[in-house]
């Protein structure tokens, strides 16, 4: 089973952001509310964990633009 893993909504002014930082690789085990991912939306860098333990399996690469919302990447669990 696959458990999304999509950028919170966190501002109205700014729709778009950056991927900045996986602090994982894809492949890798992660655990449930672990740190995997840094975001710039606006001004606000923004950490978002992970939602279950599992394997990350990464959509969006670093540097890639992102929405507010959308989803980049998955824990297969």
């Amino acid at each position: 089973m696959k458990v999304e893993i999509k950028v919170p909504k966190v501002t109205v002014e700014d729709q778009s952001g950056t991927l900045t930082h996986w602090f994982k690789r894809d492949g890798e085990q992660v655990k449930e509310k672990e740190e995997i991912a840094d975001v710039m939306i606006g001004k606000l860098t923004v950490t978002i964990e992970s939602p279950a333990s599992g394997n990350l399996n990464i959509i969006v690469k670093e540097n890639e633009v992102i929405k507010q919302g959308q989803l980049i990447g998955t824990v297969e669990i």
